[in-house]
C-alpha cells in the first residue's frame, strides 16, 4: 500500500499535483484542503482528484468561518472504490468542528481494511488526546492517518497499552526547519514499513510524507 499524508495548507489544485504525482500513490490524504474557500474559489480536493485519475474522492467540511462560503477540511483520495465509508462526529470538539473519514478498503486478498483520515484539533492538547483516545477506543480503525496536531511523546503516551504503533518517527513542522512531528500514519495490524520518504513545496508550512507499506 502507498499513501500519502499532507497537510497542504489551502493549495491550488496545480501545486499540490506538481508536488506528489511522481509519488504513484495508491491513496492521498490531504487536510485543510479548500472546497470553496475564496482564495482558491475551486473545489480543490475534486480537481486534485481528476488530475491524479483517482476513483473516488471523499471530503468533508472540518471548518467553517465566519463567512458562509469558507469551507476547508480533510480529502481522501483512494484508488478503488470503498466498500463503505462514513463520517464520524467527535464528542469533544472546541472552537472549530472536526470530523473523520472512516473507509474501508480491499487490500491484498479479501482483506477488509479501515482508515480514518483526521485533522485533530489545533490550539488544545487536551481535546486532541481525547479524539485521538475516541478513535483508537471507540472508532478502532486499522489505520489512522493525518494531522494529529500532537507531539510524537504525547501520541507514544497515548498509544501506549494498545495494540496500535507509529509507523515512522520524523520531525514534519514548520517545514523550513522541523522540530516536531503532528503528521502521522498509525497501524493497528501487522505491517511492514518499506519505505517513508518526506517532501515539501514553497505553499504549506508542513512536510508532506509518501509511506510504502506491506500487509504481513
Amino acid at each position: 500500500m502507498r499513501l500519502i499524508t499532507w497537510n497542504i495548507k489551502h493549495q491550488r489544485a496545480g501545486s499540490v499535483v506538481e508536488t506528489i504525482r511522481s509519488y504513484r500513490a495508491e491513496h492521498i490524504f490531504l487536510q485543510e484542503c479548500d472546497f470553496t474557500f475564496p482564495r482558491t474559489l475551486k473545489n480543490v480536493g475534486k480537481e486534485i482528484g481528476r488530475e491524479l485519475n483517482k476513483k473516488k474522492l471523499f471530503a468533508t467540511q472540518d471548518f467553517r468561518g465566519s463567512f458562509p462560503l469558507f469551507r476547508t477540511g480533510v480529502v481522501s483520495l483512494l484508488n478503488n472504490f470503498p466498500n463503505r465509508s462514513e463520517v464520524y462526529v467527535f464528542k469533544n470538539q472546541y472552537k472549530h468542528f472536526r470530523k473523520a473519514h472512516i473507509s474501508q478498503i480491499e487490500v491484498g486478498l479479501e482483506k477488509a481494511f479501515r482508515i480514518a483520515h483526521v485533522h485533530l484539533q489545533s490550539g488544545n492538547k487536551e481535546i486532541a488526546r481525547d479524539q485521538l483516545d475516541e478513535l483508537i477506543y471507540v472508532v478502532q480503525p486499522n489505520m489512522i492517518v493525518g494531522d494529529l496536531n500532537l507531539k510524537a511523546k504525547d501520541v507514544e503516551g497515548i498509544l501506549e497499552n494498545t495494540k496500535y504503533k507509529i509507523c515512522f518517527l520524523e520531525n514534519s513542522f514548520p517545514k523550513e526547519n522541523p522540530n516536531k512531528q503532528l503528521d502521522y500514519v498509525l497501524t493497528r495490524n501487522d505491517f511492514k514499513v518499506n519505505e517513508v520518504q518526506s517532501f515539501s513545496n514553497d505553499h504549506s508550512d508542513h512536510l508532506g510524507f509518501f509511506i510504502d507499506l506491506e500487509l504481513n
